[in-house]
């Protein structure tokens, strides 16, 4: 009898005391849930219940930081921070709560809550404006002090669409548009550094093509409306509306090539009528060539007609004898 109550004792411990990661893993989120409900009073009933019966994305990362070498003079550690992370659709702010626990979880428990917007890098702004500081390094290095040189190199600048008068050969060309990086020059304050390029209108394929020191104001006079971040997505949309035809347009240009069809037909009946006009004028008209081929014709067959015989008036007018 003691050995299966043991037996049974051993088998509840090993039942109770071994869980699954998820089984933790779902207990952490049950605990987030409810701090974010309890620290969220604005959320609405159907935001609210969107948290309630969706489940989150978990993000996580060793506290102290992790290395791959057993030699690293980095201290390893088991903590881990536990972001778990809501975002409720028609929003664009993601509610993330906050905690720090083992890997497994198991001691997971809710800290803080944040409630952020996460914004899309501007890559294309990103390696437009380096490739304008190249430009600067590689043509206007000599014409600027070291100290406007180490001040241009960590400041950024601010992006206009422009209209600068450069050369044909730097026109932009299909789907481009001009670009100017304008910086402040810190020893000249009426002097503005200009990078000027052309690329698409979401700054992608960027490529710089003149640059100067100028006064303010004739900078200014050629600067259009500030650059601002296009996504993806609205890029898709300026794209396809740029080829779009209308459909005005489309039944402007049917309307076109059915007027066209019948001023060819027209045309043509037009052209057959003076072709008969023509060659009735020509048969009335003497000196026409069918006027002279029936006049030619006439003299033939008057030639080849026989003679009149000779009538012997006093004989043949006599009347017939009853």
């Amino acid at each position: 009898m003691r050995k299966y109550f043991l037996f049974f004792s051993v088998l509840t411990a090993l039942l109770c005391g071994c869980r699954t990661p998820e089984y933790y893993q779902d207990q952490a989120v049950t605990k987030a849930r409810k701090f974010l409900l309890k620290n969220c009073p604005q959320l609405t009933y159907t935001e609210s219940s969107y948290v309630r019966y969706n489940k989150p994305v978990i993000l996580h990362n060793n506290i102290l930081g992790g290395t791959d070498s057993l030699e690293a003079s980095s201290v390893l550690s088991d903590m881990n921070q536990i972001q778990i992370v809501w975002h409720i659709p028609g929003q664009e702010k993601f509610y993330a709560v906050w905690g720090v626990c083992s890997s497994t979880m198991q001691d997971y428990t809710p800290e803080r809550l944040f409630v952020r917007k996460f914004n899309v890098e501007d890559t294309n702004r990103k390696n437009a404006l380096r490739r304008a500081r190249e430009y600067i390094i590689g043509n206007m290095f000599s014409s600027l002090s070291v100290e406007d040189y180490n001040d241009l190199r960590f400041r950024d600048p601010e992006i206009f669409y422009s209209k600068f008068e450069l050369d044909k050969d730097y026109a932009p060309q299909k789907d481009e548009v001009q670009f100017a990086f304008v910086w402040n020059v810190k020893s000249k304050k009426d002097v503005r550094l200009v990078v000027i390029g052309n690329g698409r209108k979401n700054l992608a394929d960027f490529k710089p093509l003149s640059g100067s020191e100028l006064a303010f104001d004739e900078v200014k006079a050629k600067l259009l409306e500030p650059y601002k971040f296009i996504t993806p997505e609205e890029m898709k949309k300026i794209e396809a509306k740029a080829v779009k035809v209308p459909e005005k347009t489309v039944a402007e240009t049917e309307k076109k090539v059915e007027k066209t069809a019948e001023e060819v037909k027209k045309d043509a009946a037009a052209e057959k009528n003076e072709d008969v006009k023509k060659l009735l004028s020509e048969s009335v008209s003497d000196d026409s060539p069918v006027a002279k081929n029936k006049k030619v014709i006439d003299e033939k067959i008057i030639d080849e007609l026989p003679e009149a015989p000779e009538l012997d008036t006093e004989n043949d007018l006599k009347e017939p004898e009853k």
